[in-house]
């Protein structure tokens, strides 16, 4: 590596938008009027324009039918716009028939938008090995799901992200199950806890020259309080003064992914994480 580049790669992504997760989880929910639409994401968006910074939003295509302006302000911004599925289907509970056709489906929505979607982050958060050639079929050449070490297999190169890194681990209710998995309380954390895990790992990866980027994942629907909202804001502040200053490469995943193959570091096969929060609310709900 270059003396004068830096050495810490972050990927800034975020998940969700709407009802969907929740529509597809069975939960009673209004169409349309979301407040991570309505409230959160005008202030994300103003948030990241203030320091420069571009993201990935990893949405729902059936966004596209209820929200559509709510995307066109994302592109517009020049943020990416990244494949989560449909309605937020958990990726592997789907048979190879059924994610073909949710591929299909969901990309073309979403480029009818007018944007160029390459990247794709599984619903439920694990891929298997034959998946990524099913990415590569739909156009998807980058990846983001949870996983330990980056990669390429198949043309798709994996930027993986890590449970304890993401905010909702820290503070959905569905995610309990794993916060009670790490030794953590399965109610919601505080905001400051959050936001000191994430400063941790950033830190780690300004010192650390491994070839594996961070992936920041946050979801705007959780971001209904003022103090959730400081946390957030911190971070982002955080993140642009650091590529501000040149101390690290920070932006949405199309550039994190460009960057790994550019550095060769796409030769090695990716380490991914079986571990998913879907699966881990079937079996707590089972034990019970």
């Amino acid at each position: 590596m270059s003396v004068d580049a830096p050495a810490a790669r972050i990927a800034l992504t975020f998940d969700n938008l709407g009802e969907a997760a929740e529509e597809e989880l069975g939960e009673p929910v209004a169409r349309g009027g979301h407040l991570s639409v309505t409230q959160v994401l005008p202030v994300v968006l103003k948030l990241l324009d203030s320091v420069g910074l571009k993201a990935t939003f990893f949405v729902e295509a059936i966004n596209t039918e209820r929200y559509p302006d709510a995307l066109r302000r994302v592109i517009d911004d020049g943020h990416e716009l990244g494949c989560h599925g449909w309605r937020h289907e958990t990726f592997s509970a789907q048979t190879e028939p059924r994610k073909r056709e949710l591929l299909a489906a969901s990309t073309r929505a979403l480029r009818a938008m007018g944007a160029a979607v390459t990247g794709f982050r599984p619903p439920g958060g694990t891929l298997d090995g034959n998946d990524l050639g099913l990415l590569a079929g739909a156009g998807l050449d980058w990846a983001s799901p949870a996983g330990t070490v980056a990669g390429e297999v198949a043309g798709v190169a994996c930027l993986p992200f890590r449970w304890p890194l993401i905010d909702a681990y820290f503070f959905a209710p569905p995610l309990a199950p794993l916060r009670v998995r790490d030794g953590l309380t399965a109610e919601p954390t505080a905001p400051g806890y959050f936001a000191d895990a994430i400063a941790r790992a950033i830190d780690g990866a300004l010192d650390d020259e491994a070839e594996t980027p961070l992936c920041v994942v946050l979801h705007p629907y959780l971001y209904t309080s003022e103090s959730r909202l400081g946390a957030l804001e911190e971070l982002v502040l955080r993140l642009g003064r650091l590529r501000a200053r040149g101390e690290a490469i920070v932006g949405p995943g199309r550039e994190i992914a460009a960057d790994l193959r550019a550095r060769g570091a796409h030769l090695t096969a990716p380490v991914l994480d079986a571990s998913s929060w879907a699966t881990s609310v079937s079996a707590d709900q089972e034990h019970r």
